[in-house]
């Protein structure tokens, strides 16, 4: 098999719904995940804040949602946040909001080589 089509960067989306106060979310990728290389979140508010973790390294850690949108210009057009995964991996992204809204969560990772 063509190792670029392996090594390719992947996206799956999420839509979370928020509630006021605090939710969490399971966020499962691929079992030949094996490397996350970053995260989108759209259609959040100002008051909506998030932590990421990955295998129970806090990766984000109660950001404003809105930083973490659409990088408009350059390469990558997601914020990157490296890690390695195993594709036994959890992934929990934690949302805290002052109101219901739907926010939209694109995770990009590559796949085993």
């Amino acid at each position: 098999m063509d190792n670029t089509y392996r090594q390719g960067i992947r996206a799956k989306g999420f839509s979370i719904t928020t509630v006021n106060g605090t939710i969490t979310q399971e966020l499962s990728l691929s079992g030949l995940a094996r490397m996350f290389e970053g995260i989108i979140i759209r259609n959040a508010a100002a008051s909506t804040f998030v932590t990421l973790i990955i295998n129970n390294d806090v990766t984000i850690e109660n950001v404003e949602a809105t930083q973490l949108g659409v990088v408009t210009s350059g390469f990558p057009v997601f914020i990157p946040f490296p890690r390695k995964l195993t594709g036994q991996d959890t992934i929990t992204l934690r949302v805290v909001d002052t109101g219901a809204r739907t926010i939209n969560t694109t995770i990009f990772y590559r796949n085993e080589l």
